[in-house]
């Protein structure tokens, strides 16, 4: 069987993004032979004639769907999600702290924000956006973005987050 027909099968099987290290797992195929496989899917599917592209998000690859065919499928996509269409701004300004600052402590992020946090950080938690640090700073929990996060916001990793800011 050919290497893309059986990386096109993986990816469009999988719930979440693969990971290189995943598929390695999987196939049993070197890293350089499922690079060079995701390669020949990439440039595939980004010819005009396919409705779905090759993306990197949250530290693995998926398909998605191109931007000129999004307004077809919004509807859909928007009862599958998990995560509330529009989380309320108090939600969204802990959760641009923690990803911009991470791994952030709960006391420096009520400090940024001047009022409370817990709440809003069992939320998050629930949600699978963020995740407490392995790592701890003087016995506080350090909270940290999830790659369910970068997964939910279309992100390939957290990098983007800091280029994003940088243009502001």
């Amino acid at each position: 069987m050919e290497d893309k027909a059986v990386m096109e099968a993986l990816l469009f099987s999988a719930k979440h993004p693969l990971k290189i290290r995943d598929i390695m797992r999987i196939t049993s195929w070197s890293s350089d032979r499922v690079k060079k496989a995701l390669k020949t899917v990439s440039k595939e599917y980004s010819s005009a004639d396919h409705g779905v592209e090759l993306r990197e998000i949250a530290r693995g690859y998926r398909f998605t769907t191109k931007e000129n065919c999004a307004k077809y499928i919004s509807s859909m996509s928007r009862r599958e999600k998990k995560i509330p269409e529009r989380l309320s701004p108090t939600l969204l300004e802990t959760l641009a702290i923690i990803a911009y600052k991470q791994p952030v402590t709960k006391r420096e992020i009520e400090k940024i924000k001047g009022s409370y946090a817990d709440y809003v950080l069992f939320k998050l938690l629930s949600l699978n956006l963020i995740r407490r640090s392995k790592e701890r700073k003087k016995r506080a929990y350090r909270y940290e973005t999830t790659d369910e996060f970068l997964e939910q916001f279309g992100l390939a990793n957290m990098e983007e987050i800091k280029k994003w800011a940088a243009q502001i």
